[in-house]
């Protein structure tokens, strides 16, 4: 039988959820720079589930790479990654499916231990892929926990939804840069052939 204390706790943690989603949502149609924006994500998702870390990898030539991260880790982004086939944030990314560890996340066969981490203080964790509009994996948000901790669906649901929300800002950043490196590209050839034909000219 729900009672009162119990409905009243569900829509408190239904407003805070949409409070989440909305200002997730007024930071990836801002005009911040990529990194800036995951950044914000992540301190976005950190205070919503009271994890005590929380990464965004991104997906690229099979590789993840640390893109943001809590604080705590800011000197792993950039330089942390490894193959798409190893760790569990791997496995999600490959699977397309969240996953989590509720308790001594290490013991788990899937994990990759990576040292500038700290992982060996982890114990749950909890990793959801971010997927593109053709359904395929282009980066993954992790959380940790220190103690064990049994992610409710409700987590698991809020993380989706905001890798939803972040995966299209995340393609436009893409697309951008694809289109500005043919741009320098095409610049570039255009130059030499300036300078080609100025060459003949003066032959």
């Amino acid at each position: 039988m729900t009672t009162g204390t119990d409905t009243t706790s569900e829509l408190t943690a239904l407003r805070e959820e949409n409070r989440t989603l909305y200002d997730v949502i007024k930071l990836v149609s801002s005009s911040l720079e990529l990194d800036t924006m995951l950044q914000a994500v992540v301190d976005l998702a950190t205070g919503a589930t009271g994890c005590h870390a929380c990464f965004i990898y991104l997906l690229e030539d099979r590789m993840l790479t640390i893109r943001a991260a809590s604080p705590v880790f800011a000197g792993a982004v950039g330089t942390v990654q490894f193959s798409v086939d190893e760790g569990l944030t791997g496995w999600v990314a490959r699977h397309r499916t969240p996953e989590f560890i509720r308790d001594r996340a290490m013991d788990d066969p899937r994990m990759r231990y990576v040292p500038e981490l700290d992982e060996q203080q982890f114990q749950s964790m909890v990793a959801v892929p971010i997927l593109s509009r053709a359904n395929e994996t282009i980066g993954v948000i992790v959380l940790h926990t220190e103690a064990p901790h049994e992610f409710e669906d409700d987590t698991v649901k809020l993380l989706v939804h905001i890798a939803s929300l972040v995966s299209g800002a995340i393609e436009n950043a893409q697309l951008y840069d694809q289109q500005r490196r043919r741009l320098d590209a095409v610049t570039g050839l255009s130059g030499l052939a300036q300078n080609v034909a100025a060459a003949l000219d003066a032959d």
